[in-house]
């Protein structure tokens, strides 16, 4: 399932992509808050900005309040600090 990670987002509202975030057919289905859990799978280093951050780093994660697996922007995720590989040290990187 992966190991639990929270947001560390201020607005309190980081947003859970059912796919690949913007890319065809992939939508905003829903919000997590600073006090939910993630469990995050792997990391993808190939996706867009958000939120005029730079980085391209986003987390693959079981989401109970969704039900489902989602895709959040690293950014604002409690996950270690990336490397210069664009990863987080100890999450597996996703090859989907």
């Amino acid at each position: 399932m992966g190991k639990p990670y929270h947001p560390a987002s201020y607005d309190n509202n980081l947003a859970e992509w059912n796919g690949r975030p913007l890319a065809p057919g992939s939508a905003i289905v829903g919000y997590v808050t600073n006090a939910q859990t993630l469990w995050v799978v792997c990391q993808a280093n190939n996706g867009p900005t958000s939120d005029g951050e730079v980085s391209n780093t986003w987390d693959f994660a079981w989401s109970a309040y969704a039900g489902r697996y989602v895709w959040v922007y690293d950014y604002w995720m409690s996950t270690p600090q990336i490397g210069s590989n664009g990863y987080s040290p100890g999450i597996d990187h996703c090859n989907f």
